[in-house]
């Protein structure tokens, strides 16, 4: 009994130490109705979680597990969040139009105790790192946004 008490306190101790080692915000644009934004957090346990802020008709906010990464990917994704060196964000789509009333993407990952912007989607461009780095991050969080919308309800 001793040892099932001691096991429970231990994996209670686990999940509670979990800690977001990436994010992907969705704010703004404009839509009829409810105009939802949605956020996933990605944490070090490979528990990725969807919160969905809605404004009407009254303010709400729903989390729930998206989806759990098994440990290769987890160590993966931490060995590329660790290997970032930051750099300024750079317009990928240069001499585009600019358009109006979609939501933005901020993409960021957390080194260490530090928050890195790695990504904006904006106006209908695309900011990266000048260096690259996080680009795989990038695409996995927008995978994770699209898992969202795919099984949304």
């Amino acid at each position: 009994m001793k040892y099932l008490i001691l096991l429970s306190a231990f994996f209670m101790a686990s999940v509670a130490a979990a800690r977001p080692i990436a994010y992907l915000k969705q704010s703004g644009g404009f839509c009829p109705g409810t105009c939802p934004s949605a956020s996933i957090t990605v944490e070090d346990n490979g528990t990725v979680f969807v919160e969905i802020q809605k404004y009407v008709p009254t303010p709400s906010v729903e989390r729930r597990v998206l989806l759990r990464m098994g440990r290769e990917l987890v160590s993966a994704m931490r060995r590329d969040i660790n290997s970032i060196q930051i750099a300024k964000l750079v317009d990928m789509d240069e001499g585009q139009p600019f358009c109006a009333d979609i939501p933005e993407l901020l993409y960021t990952v957390v080194q260490g105790n530090q928050k890195i912007d790695i990504g904006i989607d904006r106006d209908c461009h695309k900011f990266r790192m000048a260096n690259f780095h996080g680009t795989q991050i990038v695409s996995m969080l927008q995978s994770f946004l699209d898992m969202h919308y795919y099984a949304a309800p």
